[in-house]
């Protein structure tokens, strides 16, 4: 089922136990987030590189007084180093009381799609 899809299904009523999530682009393959983890969505800001972290990690900035890492999620996800730019954005999600910032190349849209049609995600560690 594609973002548009679940769009006309929420749409017409028909999606029920919903999950509304939110579509971001990384390398040309389009990802999603359940939109309740996104804080946020901000423009690229140029992070503090931090010695002895990870490739995927790019540093910190401040967002409003918190010390937040950003994460290159195409780096992290192996699907290469991002080449940042202006263009490229930040996603803030928040999981319990911390925070982290998705270096994403663009937010596509909002959409409903049914909680059974959401896979379970796949083991990774959890250093960040």
């Amino acid at each position: 089922m594609t973002a548009a899809d679940a769009g006309t299904l929420a749409k017409q009523g028909s999606v029920p136990d919903s999950l509304e999530l939110i579509s971001f682009e990384i390398g040309g393959q389009e990802l999603c987030i359940d939109i309740r983890m996104v804080r946020e969505i901000r423009g690229w800001t140029p992070a503090t590189h931090m010695p002895q972290t990870p490739d995927y990690v790019l540093g910190v900035i401040n967002l409003r007084g918190t010390v937040m890492p950003v994460i290159d999620l195409r780096c992290r996800l192996g699907l290469g180093v991002t080449e940042v730019s202006s263009r490229h954005v930040i996603v803030v999600v928040q999981h319990d009381d911390r925070l982290a910032g998705l270096l994403v190349d663009a937010v596509q849209e909002t959409f409903m799609v049914a909680s059974s049609l959401v896979q379970p995600v796949p083991p990774m560690d959890s250093e960040f």
